[in-house]
């Protein structure tokens, strides 16, 4: 199973976990986490 398909996050509150994921090169494997970090920036649009 994939996932997840969508989540929310908060502007500006810095590293957020996502999830964990298996790393594996053939003879070791180890324990990987996914993060994510969001910043919004303000665009002007002009029509």
């Amino acid at each position: 199973m994939a996932g997840p398909w969508f989540t929310i996050q908060r502007d500006g509150e810095g590293w957020q976990t996502l999830g964990q994921v298996w790393i594996s090169d053939g003879a070791r494997d180890l324990q990987g986490k996914i993060e994510v970090k969001v910043d919004l920036e303000r665009v002007e649009t002009v029509f």
